[in-house]
């Protein structure tokens, strides 16, 4: 039941599901907006009422791979980073395969969301590789997410 919720709250968020995917008509630009998270999007940032934000490190670090974007390798790479953080994190392999799959399935680049592949660009990139600068600025952004306290994530994400 709880699965089934999950899907119609993700699908009921984004209505473009249903439509062909987007082809790629707009350029792209040079131009990346700051690092910005929110945490799991539209997904729970955990399952456990002893700790509501279980996963929410997991989900943030995807972000900073998300926010750059890059080819294709990079971002299954980043999906099965996440995957198995979620899984190490809960315990449960059939939680960290429902994030995976559902981040497969929305994340791809093309699409007008907050959580597409590349949403820090200003237009949308498809899959292609970044300069050396995005990549250092990524990792950056992860290394800080990864020195911050479960406190300092939280205060930063006003959670």
């Amino acid at each position: 039941m709880i699965l089934i919720l999950f899907l119609l709250q993700v699908f009921a968020a984004d209505p473009s599901l249903a439509s062909p995917a987007f082809v790629g008509k707009k350029l792209p630009s040079n131009h990346i907006r700051g690092f910005s998270t929110d945490g799991c999007s539209v997904a729970p940032d955990g399952f456990s009422f002893s700790n509501p934000n279980q996963i929410l490190r997991c989900c943030v670090e995807h972000d900073a791979w998300y926010w750059v974007g890059g080819t294709e390798a990079e971002r299954l790479h980043s999906d099965h980073l996440i995957r198995s953080c979620i899984e190490e994190k809960t315990g449960s392999a059939t939680i960290a395969s429902l994030y995976f799959y559902t981040i497969r399935l929305q994340g791809r680049p093309g699409r007008n969301t907050t959580y597409r592949w590349g949403y820090g660009w200003m237009q949308d990139r498809l899959y292609a590789p970044v300069s050396e600068s995005s990549q250092a600025a990524r990792q950056y952004f992860l290394d800080w997410i990864a020195s911050l306290s479960e406190e300092e994530l939280l205060q930063i994400l006003d959670k």
